[in-house]
């Protein structure tokens, strides 16, 4: 990279801003869309990216907070600025790695978890090679490669210490709190009222679900920033105020996995401390498969279902509650219409699925019209809302076990990273990533939320830097044991 550096020709940067204003100014004549205006930045942004692709990575993290979702169209859209920062930095890593193969650390990419994500990678090109619509599949399987290797192996070549830990918390932190603070002010003119909540997240985020979990899932990380500072300090006050806007923007976000989330997280904590990983995680899989049987034997899911003319949108928080356990709330009961439809979808293709992105344009002819509801014409084109179902649909059994490895494994290596640092502040940190992956987990249980730029940046960055962590862990055991016996 450095000899790139020397041998750049700065003046085709200035040519190049002039081409591509002209491109952006003609491109707008014709389309009409004024996003391509943003070209020529996008010029300066790839221009910095090659000078000092760190400083972009860290734009990127702040932007994530603050990013808004562009359509193009019905049915293609961005989040600016923050996916095409993604692709950018992509396309530097790469040009960085053919230039400095060396820096990719052996330990890093033979981690059993590492080679878990990329062995599920490779097996969602498989399924997109044979998937019914592959031009789609290969679209989300272009998207998920800008993730990982931005999100994992970026992440992991950046932050490889507290230090960038530190800047990299803040950088998301601040604006993440202007987003909190901002919607709580708006939200309290509104009255905090249910049926408003998806107006004040907007334009940062597109629905209450995916404002509350990024909340939810960064609150782990304030906690353990606590511990960087004095008591009494200004710092130190301020991340303990932000942890009661934190919980209270996640409580008037609305969001019952979010909720769920958070009480699972404060038991997990104490099963962490308790070293119980393993058998919590047993008995979990056997509630779980237990609960998946009886709804599924003899069909007596068809017994909850609803009636059309009651099952409808509630506009009270109470209300939505009180309906989602009497089987009479649209969105919940929505979520089983299309569930009962992945489960045909699978029957159909156990083995390796649809292919990835491909359950939108081919579950409705799967439904049972028993569990109609009004909201069934799905506008917004999601898809099943549960991530694990997904996997089983659009990835197959193959697919689908991967995924269920990745997230046991994960959980156990929080708890073995644990139980083997010897410094709290490893300590704390593997609590605090654990926590964050956990609730993530538990999350997409009721949403699909890894290919998003707010939620599965991370999700993924928490996974690259449970890697890291779980390295200098070791590396730190070895010297005291060297040292030990020396």
């Amino acid at each position: 990279m450095n000899n790139f550096l020397k041998t750049f020709d700065y003046s085709l940067l200035s040519w190049a801003m002039l081409a591509f204003t002209l491109l952006a100014f003609f491109a707008v004549q014709v389309t009409g869309i004024v996003v391509f205006y943003l070209l020529p930045v996008a010029v300066i942004l790839v221009a910095l990216s090659v000078y000092n692709f760190k400083a972009t990575y860290f734009m990127m993290l702040f932007f994530l907070p603050l990013s808004t979702e562009f359509f193009f169209s019905k049915s293609l859209a961005t989040d600016l600025p923050t996916e095409p920062l993604i692709i950018g930095l992509m396309l530097v890593y790469l040009m960085y790695v053919l230039s400095k193969p060396y820096v990719v650390e052996k330990k890093f990419i033979s981690h059993p978890l590492i080679v878990l994500l990329l062995i599920h990678w490779v097996w969602m090109f498989i399924t997109a090679i044979f998937a019914d619509d592959s031009f789609v599949a290969f679209k989300f399987l272009l998207a998920k490669s800008w993730y990982y290797i931005v999100f994992i192996f970026l992440t992991a070549l950046i932050i490889k210490n507290e230090s960038t830990a530190r800047k990299a918390f803040w950088f998301i932190f601040i604006p993440l709190l202007f987003t909190a603070v901002q919607t709580l002010f708006r939200h309290y003119q509104l009255d905090f009222a249910f049926s408003e909540i998806n107006t004040p997240v907007v334009p940062f985020f597109r629905n209450h679900v995916s404002y509350g979990t990024m909340l939810t899932l960064f609150i782990p990380f304030i906690f353990y920033a606590r511990s960087w500072y004095n008591k009494g300090s200004f710092l130190r006050i301020l991340l303990n105020a932000s942890i009661l806007i934190f919980f209270i923007g996640i409580y008037f976000s609305y969001t019952r996995a979010c909720l769920l989330a958070l009480l699972l997280a404060a038991i997990y904590y104490f099963i962490i401390k308790l070293k119980a990983t393993v058998p919590a995680l047993i008995a979990g899989l056997l509630i779980v498969g237990g609960i998946v049987y009886h709804f599924a034997n003899d069909n007596r899911f068809m017994l909850f279902s609803p009636d059309f003319e009651q099952t409808v949108y509630h506009g009270n928080w109470e209300e939505h509650i009180s309906a989602t356990y009497q089987f009479q709330d649209a969105s919940s009961m929505e979520r089983i219409y299309r569930w009962i439809a992945g489960i045909n979808m699978f029957q159909e293709k156990p083995l390796m699925g649809y292919g990835p992105n491909n359950f939108y344009p081919t579950y409705k002819r799967h439904t049972v019209s028993a569990f109609e509801t009004y909201i069934s014409d799905n506008e917004e084109r999601s898809t099943i809302h549960n991530y694990y179902l997904l996997m089983l649909v659009e990835q197959g059994l193959v697919g689908f076990f991967l995924f269920l490895i990745i997230t046991l494994y994960s959980l156990y290596l929080g708890q073995r990273i644990y139980s083997k640092a010897q410094s709290d502040r490893h300590k704390n940190m593997a609590i605090a990533l654990t926590l964050s992956i956990l609730m993530m987990y538990v999350s997409l249980q009721l949403s699909d939320l890894v290919e998003t730029d707010k939620l599965g940046s991370l999700y993924f960055m928490s996974l690259a830097l449970m890697v890291r962590l779980d390295l200098s862990v070791k590396s730190e055991n070895e010297k005291k044991l060297k040292e030990s016996t020396a």
